[in-house]
């Protein structure tokens, strides 16, 4: 990388990542000389070096994305994604929490390869990401700042991105080809393995497993939040409602959720949401992706089904 006065005059001894110093003949110029794989400070110091070089035009986001990147390894670290470098965007899904969309992002996603013992940070081919657009509503870079940070300590946070001709804001996420876990056993349910099954209640378990390590609290667990990648990689989405466990209590008496997979103490309002609460839930999902049938499909998920 070319040297300037002010790289020169930086303090890299933190730094494993410098070989030395070499000077172009023809262009006199001096260069770094460096690895393909920057160390994390090396990593933080490049990435704060691009933090005039881009904007969400919003102050809290950006806060939110620069902090994340100088606290996060290479693969972790969310991105401000510019809306020009996604392409053939296309409409998913519709409900209350927004609109789900999927497009092609030319830039890739993150990842470290290792070659002959060397490792590269590298990116892939131009890939499909999932879009989340929350819906619009009056504090709504509020709402969307809660779920940003509950995507990014739990799970698959590609990077921001905003939408030009609205002005919305949108999550780039990780992509599901096969669906929720819903509609995936509603078509494939007679042709899953024990084998299948028990691969997706792995990574199912091991989700979960991350987020309660975490200290926080999903809150609206059920099988149209998983999704899954493959026949055998399932992946939690959807945290909306996603709390650290010290904010679960509820200022209001309002209940949200899906009723078969809401733990009976929550549904009674005797306990806020809480990591049992969705230890419950998980065992819901796992009863319907054993038996493929969804709990209490027989009875209305009315009052009378609360009771």
């Amino acid at each position: 990388s070319l040297l300037t006065n002010k790289q020169l005059q930086e303090d890299r001894s933190d730094c494993c990542c410098l070989y030395g110093i070499t000077q172009n003949p023809s262009t006199l110029e001096y260069m770094f000389v460096e690895p393909t794989y920057l160390c994390d400070n090396c990593l933080h110091r490049v990435l704060k070096s691009e933090f005039s070089n881009w904007t969400s035009e919003n102050l809290q986001i950006d806060g939110f994305i620069r902090q994340a990147q100088i606290s996060s390894s290479y693969v972790q670290l969310p991105e401000w994604i510019p809306y020009d470098s996604l392409i053939k965007i296309e409409s998913i899904s519709r409900g209350w929490f927004g609109a789900v969309y999927s497009a092609s992002w030319d830039k890739g996603i993150k990842w470290v390869s290792i070659i002959d013992g060397d490792e590269y940070h590298t990116r892939s081919d131009p890939c499909t990401i999932a879009l989340k657009q929350l819906k619009s509503e009056k504090d709504s870079v509020h709402i969307f700042l809660k779920e940003i940070q509950a995507q990014f300590n739990c799970c698959h946070l590609y990077g921001v991105t905003k939408n030009p001709s609205t002005s919305q804001y949108m999550f780039v996420m990780r992509y599901a080809p096969q669906g929720d876990l819903r509609r995936f056993l509603q078509k494939k349910f007679d042709i899953l393995t024990l084998e299948n099954k028990l691969s997706i209640a792995q990574s199912i378990c091991t989700e979960f497993q991350n987020i309660h390590n975490k200290g926080w609290v999903h809150g609206d667990l059920h099988c149209e939040n998983i999704l899954l990648f493959n026949e055998e990689d399932a992946f939690i989405s959807d945290f909306g409602l996603c709390r650290p466990m010290n904010e679960t209590q509820m200022t209001e008496k309002k209940l949200y959720g899906v009723i078969p997979n809401m733990a009976p103490e929550i549904l009674r309002c005797q306990s806020p949401y809480s990591q049992a609460g969705d230890i419950y839930s998980l065992g819901i999902i796992l009863w319907e992706l054993a038996c493929g049938i969804p709990a209490f499909s027989n009875r209305a998920h009315d009052i009378g089904l609360i009771r």
